[in-house]
């Protein structure tokens, strides 16, 4: 059983792709994971391809892969993108 503390710590999280016609609600996140953890989780629950880099997307902010979500401020039920990185060549 969670403590409260514990609890808080946890986090759903709703994800939509870019094109927003597939969703996913990833559910009991620890706040310590990274931003490059969901993006990969929710990449694999959305079944988008492999050779394809991802980058979470609040309020139209790119997020920091390398930051935790509480360092990156993500709160309770956020609602994020999932969009492909674009590298110039």
């Amino acid at each position: 059983m969670q403590t409260a503390a514990e609890h808080t710590e946890m986090l759903n999280i709703h994800f939509r792709d870019w094109q927003r016609t597939r969703s996913v609600d990833l559910e009991d996140v620890v706040r310590s994971a990274t931003v490059a953890e969901i993006v990969e989780a929710a990449r694999e629950a959305l079944n988008l391809p492999l050779d394809t880099s991802y980058q979470a997307v609040l309020d139209g902010r790119a997020l920091n892969s390398l930051e935790t979500l509480k360092e990156a401020g993500i709160e309770m039920d956020a609602e994020m993108e999932l969009i492909p990185e674009v590298h110039a060549g």
